[in-house]
């Protein structure tokens, strides 16, 4: 169940209880870890946990470290996230959510330089959500780095691909690897105004 922390402070001081929760979204105070003392210790670790990024610490927390899902929430008033600190990250799927148009650039392209010589399990996503424009703008660069690797990935049961944009299935490094990543747009409303896109990355099999 989805929790609120605002809201499970008001159960936990009316009927002095703890609850058990699969996933964390801090909706007041965006950081996590001020709601972690009020959670059972049997809800851990988490299946989601949504925060926002307040330092170097927020990467070495363990609850951040054994989520299998992590969102971490950017707007212009969080730090900037590091290359290192993403490709650091051991969570099975990792969000990036632009929330305000910074015009901030992730270098994927140096992610998926790790990726191809690295050893992160079949099914390590990474998702690069922001407005169109930014997404538009990533997704040429892409084309200019990855030409050689385009696919159109049809054997992936997508429905949300971004029409025309490119797609992409990057080999690993060693030619006997059983892994490849793909790489591609897709299209995601969103409850902010207008429209957003995401790029996603994901190493698969290549069997």
């Amino acid at each position: 169940m989805p929790l609120s922390y605002p809201a499970l402070k008001c159960v936990l001081e009316n009927v002095e209880a703890v609850k058990r929760v699969n996933s964390l979204n801090p909706t007041i105070n965006r950081y996590f870890e001020s709601a972690l003392p009020l959670i059972h210790s049997d809800s851990f670790p988490l299946k989601t946990l949504k925060t926002t990024v307040i330092g170097l610490d927020t990467y070495a927390h363990p609850v951040i470290m054994h989520a299998e899902t992590l969102i971490l929430i950017i707007n212009t008033f969080n730090e900037a996230i590091s290359l290192s600190n993403i490709k650091n990250l051991a969570n099975k799927i990792v969000i990036v959510d632009e929330q305000c148009n910074t015009s901030r650039e992730y270098n994927i392209f140096e992610l998926v330089k790790c990726l191809r010589n690295g050893h992160k399990p079949i099914g390590t996503t990474y998702i690069f959500s922001s407005y169109f424009a930014d997404i538009k703008h990533l997704l040429s660069k892409m084309v200019m780095a990855w030409r050689r690797f385009s696919d159109q990935l049809n054997d992936m049961e997508e429905s949300r691909f971004i029409p025309d944009a490119p797609r992409f299935s990057i080999p690993m490094d060693d030619v006997e690897d059983s892994r490849r990543i793909i790489a591609y747009g897709v299209e995601a409303e969103t409850e902010r105004a207008g429209q957003q896109w995401k790029v996603v990355i994901k190493v698969v099999s290549s069997i």
